[in-house]
């Protein structure tokens, strides 16, 4: 299984790299899965400690956010889909470093009414 995992993160990582600055000192990719769809955001970490989204790095590198994002979404979705029913995740974090590390968080709450309250938590512990 730690192979399918390394494989995974990856293939994550692979489909981000583009939009990534030189000097990213880390990558946190953030997805929410709702009843009809699979939300995913990234965010890269600049050398100052600041984090820059995904919506300010793609137009950056002249990339296409829509194919990127879509492309995290299936290879998100047939992840959790492969899981059994009771397993599957609402909210997974991964998180990479330049050096090759990186560590994947899954988390079952159930944000169908509370999305936004959710996300600003998440950003406070993540993105600090």
């Amino acid at each position: 299984m730690a192979s399918q995992n390394d494989d995974f993160q990856k293939k994550a990582l692979r489909i981000v790299s583009g939009a990534l600055p030189d000097s990213w000192q880390k990558v946190i990719v953030y997805s929410e899965f709702q009843t009809d769809y699979l939300n995913s955001l990234f965010y890269a970490q600049e050398e100052d400690g600041s984090y820059t989204d995904c919506y300010d790095l793609a137009p950056a590198h002249n990339l296409d956010l829509n194919t990127i994002l879509d492309e995290i979404c299936d290879l998100l979705d047939e992840r959790r889909l492969a899981l059994p029913e009771e397993e599957r995740w609402t909210v997974m974090t991964i998180t990479f470093t330049p050096d090759g590390q990186s560590t994947v968080e899954l988390d079952y709450p159930d944000i169908k009414e509370g999305s936004r309250e959710y996300r600003r938590g998440w950003r406070e512990r993540y993105l600090v």
